[in-house]
């Protein structure tokens, strides 16, 4: 009889168990059930900051991209100019050649030269001349020569040569000194205009930035400004709604009205009472006139306002156009770089999981091992 009751104990201790086992199982594998509540308010306000600082950086990423466009163009300006001058130093080495390093200037010439067979030695330069056989015909009795005058002449030729190409040479090396030192006045001066152009765009740069943190605080202004018109618009509305309610004919029973009027104070006569007077009509339609003009200024004010955001919305969706251009020429990139290094680590990896396979761990879990996960909470 114990033996009973206690077994009987044991089953229903074990089926409570088992109920709150399963209970727990379903509460902790229900994601729904563990979420946690978030404050909305907070995250919206923290999308709405992250909002106004990407609209922020947009803005300062455009003013960024013009300098550089504007940039970009004057070193394209000074990159002409550099070409134009390297041309001009060509310009001007080839007509320096073409002056004075001539053809017939050169030391070799004399193995070129096509009249070389005119400026060679005649048939015969003397009587004594040993190149004049029995036979050569070249000797004559009587015959008045002038070699040692034309020698005379051809020294005193020669001394006139050689100090005009030492002249020219001299005059070269003077051009040739004054083209490098124009050319590294020119480089010096590229120099200066890039180191200027560099604190240009330094200050350009800080520019731009104060003025983006000035336009944004201005409209953090605008807008507080803007919020506070239209709460301050709002007030005057209710309230004018309520004198209106207070000093309504219709709600408060004028007593002074010639049909309904009573002699009671504050009452009129229902059963008299036929309507609004006429000049009564008039004010209503008056006031709701004046109601009318002023919700359609209302309206056209809220119709600018909704018109400049539209506009600055559009500008704001260029400029994110643009950086979104802009990052995905940069995504292109990381992605091209990341998967040259996750073939690497793929690489890397296939080796290290065949050591691990052949070499390190030989033993592997079967499927029975796995199976028993994720199935009790303990």
């Amino acid at each position: 009889m114990f033996a009973l009751e206690r077994d009987e104990r044991e089953a229903r201790a074990i089926e409570r168990r088992r109920m709150l086992e399963e209970e727990r199982r379903q509460r902790i594998f229900n994601p729904k059930a563990r979420t946690i509540g978030v404050d909305v308010a907070a995250l919206d306000e923290q999308v709405r900051i992250k909002e106004e600082a990407e609209r922020a950086a947009a803005e300062r990423e455009a003013a960024y991209a013009a300098e550089q466009e504007r940039v970009r163009r004057q070193l394209l300006q000074l990159e002409a100019q550099a070409a134009e001058q390297r041309r001009d130093v060509l310009r001007e080495q080839e007509a320096y050649r073409q002056r004075y390093q001539t053809y017939d200037s050169r030391k070799e010439f004399d193995l070129n030269d096509p009249d070389y067979l005119r400026k060679d030695l005649p048939a015969r330069v003397a009587d004594d001349d040993e190149r004049l056989g029995p036979a050569s015909l070249q000797k004559f009795e009587g015959e008045d020569l002038t070699g040692e005058e034309r020698r005379k002449a051809q020294q005193e030729q020669m001394r006139r040569w050689v100090a005009l190409q030492l002249a020219q040479k001299k005059q070269k090396q003077r051009e040739e000194e004054e083209a490098q030192r124009l050319y590294e006045l020119r480089q010096q001066e590229m120099t200066l205009r890039g180191l200027e152009m560099e604190e240009a765009q330094n200050r350009t740069r800080r520019a731009v930035q104060t003025a983006v943190k000035d336009y944004n605080a201005a409209l953090a202004a605008e807008w507080a400004e803007r919020e506070r018109a239209r709460k301050l618009a709002e007030t005057r509305e209710g309230l004018e709604e309520i004198h209106n309610n207070l000093n309504s004919d219709l709600l408060c029973e004028n007593p002074y009205k010639a049909a309904a009027a009573s002699q009671l104070p504050g009452r009129v006569v229902v059963t008299e009472f036929k309507g609004l007077l006429p000049e009564e009509r008039e004010r209503i339609r008056a006031i709701q006139a004046e109601q009318a003009e002023e919700r359609a200024r209302i309206e056209a004010a809220r119709a600018e306002e909704e018109r400049r955001w539209e506009l600055q919305a559009e500008a704001n969706r260029r400029a994110a156009l643009r950086l979104e251009a802009q990052n995905q020429r940069e995504r292109r990139a990381v992605n091209e770089r990341v998967s040259g290094e996750n073939a690497q680590l793929a690489a890397e990896a296939r080796q290290r999981q065949e050591f691990i396979n052949n070499k390190l761990y030989t033993n592997q879990p079967t499927q029975a091992y796995w199976d028993q996960w994720n199935t009790s909470t303990r």
